[in-house]
């Protein structure tokens, strides 16, 4: 997962609780404020300024930019016969991948993903 950037959406590195930065420039050893909302309340919080709890060491309850989640297009084509497989191309819509299909294309797939995701 990318590092923690408080301008970003954020959430706890286990993921469940919403969570909000409120303020980064607490003068304190732990300038990030955090407003938590469980079962409906917020509750505040503090952190590091790298978004950890604990400095040096990582928690369930660091904060890590919320992952970006994707969906791509991918057009396959049968790259004919040539033993590396397949040949393909990806693209942001179902319309777009069609409009620039040709008639080998053998299959057209829609894909999602979350950014980090199979690493």
């Amino acid at each position: 997962m990318t590092k923690f950037d408080p301008k970003e959406p954020v959430q706890f590195r286990h993921a469940p609780e919403q969570v909000r930065v409120v303020a980064t420039d607490l003068k304190d050893d732990r300038p990030i404020v955090i407003a938590v909302t469980i079962a409906g309340k917020e509750t505040v919080g503090y952190r590091h300024a790298d978004g950890r709890v604990i400095s040096g060491r990582d928690s369930p309850y660091d904060l890590v930019k919320v992952p970006k989640k994707y969906e791509v297009w991918i057009n396959f084509y049968d790259d004919d016969g040539d033993p590396r497989g397949y040949d393909s191309y990806s693209y942001s819509s179902r319309a777009i991948a069609d409009g620039s299909a040709d008639t080998t294309r053998i299959a057209c797939i829609r894909v999602e993903f979350t950014e980090g995701e199979g690493l």
